[in-house]
């Protein structure tokens, strides 16, 4: 994995059009915290606003009603903030969860579920999973049952094709009892994404062009 993501490196930065380096590199433990700070100060950058109010205000239609307990994933969970409004629903319908978090940076992750063990005591039992999309997946595979896979906000990140091999993949852990959520954009404003990514306040970590 290691030679991977050399390979991605090396693949970016001597691309014969623009170079590039790998979304994923930005996410260590201080790079997490920017942009934590970036998707959640930039008054312009509206995914998260939309993702959380979504959340709040629908999660009950966004989780089916099943005769069965989830256990839940989040792909690229953060500092798992959305992914409370999940917690919260799902342990109104049954006594106990479990709930596997993957994100790249492990230091940054364990912070985020240290928190969340002290909230949620008993009642959610955590397993934090340093690792990319595909480690992380590969390792889900040893835990059967019903599963709520949760993939929100960190698809935008992904060019179009990997957004693709990366659903192809979840599905190798999802049965017909799993249930999958994610979300995309689908804003064609130029002038919006621009103020998204290019706030006054120079806070956002990622530089675009349209």
């Amino acid at each position: 994995m290691a030679d991977d993501r050399k390979q991605s490196l090396v693949t970016g930065l001597t691309s014969s059009s623009r170079k590039y380096i790998p979304t994923w590199y930005n996410f260590d433990k201080t790079g997490s915290e920017l942009n934590l700070t970036a998707v959640t100060k930039n008054g312009g950058y509206y995914l998260t606003k939309s993702q959380t109010s979504g959340l709040e205000q629908h999660v009950q239609d966004i989780i089916l009603r099943v005769p069965y307990d989830f256990t839940l994933v989040d792909l690229g969970s953060g500092d798992c903030s959305k992914t409370r409004y999940v917690i919260d629903e799902l342990l109104k319908r049954q006594q106990n969860l479990s709930f596997f978090p993957v994100d790249i940076s492990r230091e940054f992750l364990l912070n985020s579920t240290k928190k969340l063990r002290e909230e949620y005591a008993d009642s959610l039992v955590v397993t934090p999973i340093g690792a990319d999309y595909q480690q992380g997946v590969e390792q889900l595979k040893q835990f059967k049952g019903p599963k709520l896979i949760l993939w929100i906000g960190s698809m935008i990140n992904l060019p179009y094709d990997v957004q693709v091999d990366t659903l192809r993949m979840i599905s190798t852990i999802m049965t017909d009892k799993c249930r999958l959520v994610f979300t995309g954009d689908i804003t064609q404003d130029r002038d919006t994404i621009l103020k998204a990514y290019h706030d006054d306040e120079g806070t956002f970590l990622y530089v675009t062009s349209l």
